[in-house]
């Protein structure tokens, strides 16, 4: 600064011309001080691309750590002003085009973290991962971006779907003295992860803690609801499926952002009370299915069927009939279709051998 500061002093006239005796001694510390020059200017292309001159030019110097802490100096000022522009792109782009200066080295945390990040929020759930991932499964010291880096890693291994890994993350920050907030998140990834990888009875500890947490989100306290009274139905525990199935109901309804878990949610309550004998309430809560699915989704045609089939149970053969005409007439082709088609025909049959008896 006392150097740069000067008014009369034009530091970069002075390195330029040292730079043209190539073989001076002097010429290593121009390129550096005008690297630093043109840093202390936010000039951060033009400074790392004196660092990169400086390493190809000068690789056994022992001036190389100090031209490498101005690259690292470079890049972080450079990606925290495009982060308070909210300039994400930027950083990314920024990232890529220096990365080579990282080759046989590793960035600093916060580069890390802040790279990681802006990759996150420009939909490269990939690369984010694995410029997270040293914060809980490399060697990057415990300190003060561990935390929100392992918070990074542990969304981008969800929204990836990489299930294994959540659990090796679990167990990697299980000695972590983390707060409340983030042990819960952990626990609930981990809770999903082993739903996922069909380890129920590994999951069951963790929503049992889960769904009295008035720290989750409804969302996912419903979840925890949802995968408790699967398993008991799963145990023929039908009156608590059902109780449960119903608290996860009313939870998953609040917020409304996870349709597919409604619609098992219901599917639940439905098989609850069907095995249980109980038609005219799954028909209930078939009926409530379909606030959920119109004709175009997938599962359409299943649930219309089966919901055809709680009518006849409950001995209303009118919107039985209309139910299997419309799968009918909508699906022709399709398996449902055929079944429809065929029980129609089937009772048909059935009403003209009557005449005959």
């Amino acid at each position: 600064a006392p150097v740069f500061d000067r008014p009369d002093a034009n530091p970069e006239e002075i390195y330029t011309r040292i730079l043209e005796h190539t073989d001076s001694p002097l010429a290593p510390v121009a390129r550096l001080k005008l690297a630093m020059w043109r840093l202390w200017n936010r000039k951060f292309h033009e400074s790392l691309e004196d660092v990169r001159r400086f390493e190809a030019d000068y690789p056994d110097h022992e001036l190389l750590p100090k031209a490498r802490e101005v690259a690292d100096k470079a890049l972080r000022d450079w990606i925290m002003h495009d982060l308070e522009q909210g300039n994400f792109e930027g950083i990314v782009r920024n990232w890529t085009d220096h990365s080579d200066l990282y080759a046989d080295r590793e960035p600093d945390p916060q580069t890390r973290l802040v790279v990681a990040t802006a990759m996150m929020r420009t939909g490269r759930p990939r690369e984010a991962l694995e410029m997270a991932r040293p914060f809980v499964f490399g060697t990057i010291p415990r300190g003060e971006h561990s935390e929100p880096g392992m918070d990074l890693t542990l969304a981008m291994l969800v929204e990836l779907q990489e299930w294994k890994d959540i659990l090796k993350l679990a167990d990697k920050v299980a000695p972590w003295d983390l707060s409340a907030e983030r042990r819960r998140q952990v626990d609930y990834a981990a809770a999903l992860a082993n739903e996922k990888l069909n380890q129920p009875a590994r999951a069951k500890s963790l929503w049992d803690r889960l769904a009295t947490d008035l720290g989750l989100t409804d969302t996912q306290r419903g979840d925890a609801h949802y995968f408790l009274g699967r398993a008991a139905l799963a145990a023929d525990e039908y009156e608590r499926a059902t109780i449960l199935g119903q608290e996860a109901l009313e939870l998953l309804k609040k917020e409304k952002d996870d349709i597919p878990k409604l619609r098992e949610t219901l599917e639940l309550l439905i098989q609850a009370a069907e095995r249980s004998g109980r038609n005219q309430e799954a028909l209930a809560w078939s009926l409530e299915y379909d606030g959920y699915v119109t004709p175009e989704d997938q599962d359409w045609p299943t649930h219309t069927y089966r919901k055809a089939i709680l009518y006849r149970k409950s001995q209303d053969m009118k919107r039985w009939r209309e139910a299997l005409l419309g799968l009918k007439e909508r699906f022709p082709n399709s398996l449902y279709g055929r079944m429809a088609a065929a029980e129609l025909e089937g009772v048909r049959l059935e009403r003209e051998v009557e005449k005959f008896r």
